[in-house]
């Protein structure tokens, strides 16, 4: 490796609190080179995020540095003033950060706060700053950026607004980019042209980039070497290729094995016990034997973190003993859900027909009163006990479908009915029947509220449970989620992220519902705990006879949980089929790009595949495109899609799609072969084209 950008040694960071002092950083060391991408994985709560703010000097207090050495480009950061390090952040070091909503200032405008990094670092004139900061929001494929950057916060989507920080954070061309989960938020779509783009960031400008992420997939497809963190340890360091192919520590394993793959047929996934240990009280020996299928005695011993092949280090005494762990083996196997066979004939529980949805801005001019067209002309039928996955980019439309099957928003036009009456009719006893399970499980839980009363509101809300009755049902509601009843009296915030969700799950349960319409429900959770609430939604679904209405834009988890696809393009149906066709061959070019833009977490088969990036962003739905609305972006559009809309049409048995060069997509969709990388690794995606305005 050349001379490392960052070089971090024996790095310690504590915080004291009441229980001792808790340590979220013990002892780690590693580099990063110019031009290298080093991934840094593991479940939350391991240290991954406390390393990155130690790494910037930036650890809230009261939390410090307590031991270790960290040296960017050959000086050590510890040993320098605060004036200096002003100086250094936002220059010479950058950090994406993952909540982008909390990271920008809603007072300010996106161009002042991307502006002010060059009006402070490069004190360039107020115009020539003005117009770095459109070009950067047009790289990142921000449509209208001219316009767009006068906006404050709030009226960019969460995807929006994570471009906005990765713009900000390569504005000034650092020496050492530290991104921590910079694609969680977004599309597979966008985040091809994002990987991309930090991708030649790091090989054309020689920037070492620190990748933060549970994503494996990213990992696969854009690091070079990757370091795993386990209880504030790293237990595992190796090149991707060779971490992939061969993990030595059960902790790696247990992860790599916990991923939903799209091209696999599995009815559950892998998962592993328990949780991470308390950070003020870390249990002897190796910090995972509590949790390992594997635990000898030798590992109540603390394990050293050794080389068990060149370029190729492990922190575990079997893997050491025994490469033969190095064989891919379930940490955990899981209980197989009995699935109900597809011959089974099923009746329709929802049905749309022509729906449209129209919102109409408020505020100020020139774009008050103006039409938000979120849904235009939806038809479809989700069966009673099935799983409908809806996928497509942010500002399609799924969540105004899901809301608009529960009866939150009443349809501009068409019809809705679950099971034969309006879900809008709040006189209905359907509507306790119909629940949701939200994206963010700690925003949709009340602080204030204890999670016995957070799972009991719907019940007590209706005056169906009180006293002795409802604590039975909480205890129920609990177990039933795999909780234990202790945790009926703890607060949100004193749970996981997993643990967060399955209250979630447990709250929508609570009223004996039909449908269930999950609304993202795993996308802020790591793989592990994702994996456990991926297997309990499919273990509900079998045991109570549920629906799902799920929407997600992760295609290899619709692929594990759905029994049908629909994927939705700009408010409109574009396909529809059995999960495992519209994956596998899909009809539209929409879905093709789709599925080319999903990174596969297998370097081997990530590093010969070409894929078909999109242009720019999905049309605003203030102005839709004439024709076929994907017309704009599509390698395929002819003069007929500028004038003709394209009907939904059975072109298989149970298969339908909206596209009039359905079957002629060999020739006209052939992907740009990949790009080789540097280090002799090929490089996965093809540069994608420059993002344009529709």
């Amino acid at each position: 490796m050349s001379q490392p950008v960052l070089q971090v040694e024996e790095l310690r960071t504590q915080f004291p609190t009441e229980r001792g002092p808790l340590t979220a950083v013990d002892g780690i060391s590693f580099a990063v080179a110019a031009g290298e991408v080093l991934g840094l994985v593991g479940e939350s709560g391991c240290g991954k995020s406390v390393t990155a703010r130690s790494i910037l000097r930036l650890v809230p207090p009261p939390g410090r540095i307590v031991s270790g050495q960290i040296f960017l480009q050959g000086r050590n950061v510890l040993e320098l003033s605060e004036a200096e390090m002003r100086g250094i952040r936002g220059a010479d070091i950058s950090l994406i950060f993952q909540n982008p909503m909390t990271s920008l200032n809603p007072a300010l405008t996106i161009g002042w706060q991307l502006q002010e990094a060059l009006l402070v670092h490069q004190r360039l004139p107020r115009a020539h700053a003005r117009r770095r900061a459109v070009e950067a929001l047009q790289a990142m494929g921000i449509p209208d950026a001219a316009r767009r950057i006068d906006d404050y916060p709030h009226r960019f989507s969460g995807g929006m607004r994570q471009r906005v920080l990765i713009a900000m954070g390569l504005l000034n061309e650092p020496g050492l980019l530290i991104a921590d989960e910079p694609t969680t938020a977004l599309d597979v779509t966008i985040q091809a042209q994002i990987l991309e783009l930090l991708r030649v960031a790091s090989r054309e400008r020689r920037m070492a980039v620190l990748l933060i992420t549970h994503d494996l997939g990213v990992v696969a497809s854009l690091c070079r070497r990757v370091a795993v963190m386990y209880a504030g340890q790293i237990v595992e360091e190796a090149t991707v290729d060779e971490l992939f192919a061969t993990p030595f520590h059960p902790y790696t394993q247990g992860l790599l094995r916990s991923l939903p793959r799209g091209h696999e047929d599995r009815d559950h996934l892998t998962t592993m016990p328990g949780l991470p240990p308390d950070m003020t009280d870390f249990p002897s020996g190796c910090r995972f034997r509590q949790r390992c299928a594997f635990a000898e005695a030798v590992c109540e011993k603390p394990p050293e973190l050794l080389e068990v092949t060149p370029r190729h280090r492990a922190r575990c005494w079997i893997s050491q003993r025994d490469r033969r762990l190095a064989q891919p083996r379930e940490v955990l196997p899981a209980v197989r859900v009995a699935r109900t066979p597809e011959s089974v004939p099923r009746a329709p529980l929802v049905e749309l027909r022509d729906v449209t949805k129209r919102f109409s801005l408020s505020g100020s001019l020139p774009r008050r009163g103006a039409v938000v067209h979120s849904l235009n002309g939806v038809s479809l039928d989700v069966m009673a006990g099935e799983t409908l996955g809806v996928v497509g980019e942010s500002g399609c439309g799924k969540s105004t479908l899901g809301r608009i099957t529960l009866g939150l928003y009443r349809p501009t036009t068409g019809t809705v009915r679950v099971d034969g009456r309006d879900p809008g009719d709040r006189t209905t006893a359907l509507r306790h029947q119909l629940q949701m399970i939200f994206q963010d499980p700690w925003s949709s839980l009340d602080p204030r509220m204890r999670v016995a009363a957070v799972v009991t509101e719907p019940l007590r809300a209706r005056g169906a449970l009180q006293g002795r009755d409802a604590r039975d049902r909480v205890r129920e509601l609990l177990a039933l989620v795999g909780l234990s009843e202790a945790m009926a009296d703890r607060y949100p915030h004193e749970l996981s992220g997993g643990q967060q969700q399955r209250v979630g799950i447990a709250r929508a349960l609570a009223g004996d519902p039909r449908l269930i319409v999950a609304d993202e429900p795993v996308s802020s959770l790591d793989v592990s705990q994702q994996a456990q609430v991926l297997n309990l939604l499919k273990d509900l679904q079998a045991r109570l006879g549920l629906t799902y209405l799920f929407i997600s834009h992760d295609l290899s988890i619709v692929r594990f949980m759905s029994t049908r696809i629909a994927v939705m393009y700009l408010g409109k149906i574009v396909e529809l089929g059995p999960a495992r066709a519209v994956l596998a061959e899909p009809l539209h070019p929409y879905s093709i790009a789709l599925r080319s833009a999903v990174p596969i977490p297998d370097p081997r088969r990530e590093s010969g595949r070409a894929r078909v990036i999109l242009r720019g962003d999905v049309p605003s739905p203030l102005e839709l495109p004439s024709g076929c609305l994907f017309r704009t972006r599509c390698p395929l559009a002819q003069e007929i899609c500028a004038r003709v809309v394209p009907p939904l049409t059975e072109h298989e048995p149970s298969r339908w799609a909206a596209c009039h060069f359905v079957g002629s997509f060999d020739e006209m969709l052939r992907p740009t072969p990949p790009a080789g990388r540097a280090a002799g690794r090929p490089d996965p995606v093809a540069r994608p084209h420059q993002p344009e305005t529709p």
